[in-house]
């Protein structure tokens, strides 16, 4: 003699099927959203202001720092806002390998940690979230303003740069 299915066995298996179908869809796009986040680290299209961010950008020579850490090559500031409001900053340092960054996280870990919110490393990029007393009272409409202010005199820098180097050399030449 067969045996019947019961109904109730038939539909906790489907329950448990539909969940563990579920937790995979789950687990695939968190995946995609971190292999997403990390291409875009590492093709800069992350470093682009958009509606929930805004991003100014300095080169590594433009950064002030101590003997002992590695320069950046470049160093992006990421204000995440709402509405003009600023919730949180976080600074993303560029080194120019893996292994320059890993000294770089080492120092801001022995270093600095105290002073800062959280601090993690991504391949050649060092994140440091700063403390909110850090950027309370900045709203989204100053760091726009500086952005521009940034885009307009960009051109200024380079202009004394290369007239600094001209006048060296004519100081040689004489």
């Amino acid at each position: 003699m067969a045996k019947k299915s019961n109904p109730k066995n038939q539909k906790k298996r489907n329950i448990i099927i539909a969940c563990v179908a579920a937790a995979a869809v789950i687990v695939v796009t968190i995946i995609t959203i971190i292999i997403i986040n990390k291409n875009a680290l590492n093709n800069g299209s992350f470093f682009v202001s958009d509606g929930s961010k805004l991003v100014i950008s300095l080169s590594g020579d433009r950064i002030s720092s101590d003997e002992d850490e590695p320069v950046p090559q470049k160093t992006y500031f990421v204000y995440f806002y709402k509405d003009n409001d600023i919730t949180d900053l976080k600074v993303y340092q560029e080194y120019a390998n893996d292994t320059i960054a890993k000294e770089a996280f080492s120092y801001f870990k022995n270093n600095l940690s105290p002073y800062l919110k959280e601090i993690s490393l991504d391949g050649k990029h060092v994140i440091v979230t700063r403390l909110p007393e850090e950027y309370e009272g900045i709203t989204a409409e100053d760091v726009r303003n500086t952005i521009k202010y940034n885009e307009e005199h960009s051109d200024d820098e380079e202009l004394d740069d290369s007239t600094d180097d001209s006048a060296e050399e004519d100081t040689e030449n004489q």
